[in-house]
């Protein structure tokens, strides 16, 4: 069985609505990324209790339940740049991203969709984040400096926030 490790291959990928993905791949090395994803559950929609006198009776679906995730990145040397898809970039409205559509319904607020690929033995596992809105986190360090990037994926109507593929 592989076991997909922080030291494999990995890239990330935005996509603003114009659909011109734009990538960037780092890796192998120790630390080249840490991914987190938070609120999974199934569906991506919060589970209601339906209660008759005190007793439970079932679950009832409510409204979809965003996902926050944090992918933080070593600087190295090709996180920020004012012209090509880095992530701060995208993060920021930036470079590349600058003219950008956001995949917001509304129109107004910058959001991208956000896919993670991570690769071992050309073997590859993909997490895409629908409809993030991004905040970026810059930190110096001995080991080395660290972009990380924190979002929640609200996704789109019938398109959920996260699918794992």
């Amino acid at each position: 069985m592989a076991v997909y490790t922080s030291k494999l291959v990995a890239s990330i990928v935005g996509s603003d609505a114009t659909g011109t993905p734009i990538s960037y791949t780092f890796g192998p090395f120790p630390g080249a990324m840490d991914l987190s994803i938070d609120g999974l559950q199934a569906g991506q929609v919060e589970a209601l209790p339906v209660m008759s006198n005190g007793t439970f009776l079932e679950l009832v679906e409510g409204d979809d339940v965003p996902v926050t995730f944090s992918i933080t990145l070593l600087h190295d040397g090709k996180l920020i740049d004012n012209s090509s898809g880095k992530p701060l970039n995208m993060a920021l409205k930036l470079g590349t991203y600058a003219s950008g559509v956001t995949k917001d319904p509304g129109g107004l607020v910058w959001t991208v969709d956000v896919v993670v690929t991570l690769t071992r033995s050309a073997v590859s596992s993909t997490i895409t984040l629908k409809n993030c809105r991004l905040t970026a986190t810059y930190a110096t360090a001995k080991e080395g400096n660290t972009v990380s990037l924190s979002g929640t994926a609200y996704g789109t109507g019938s398109a959920r926030p996260v699918t794992v593929a």
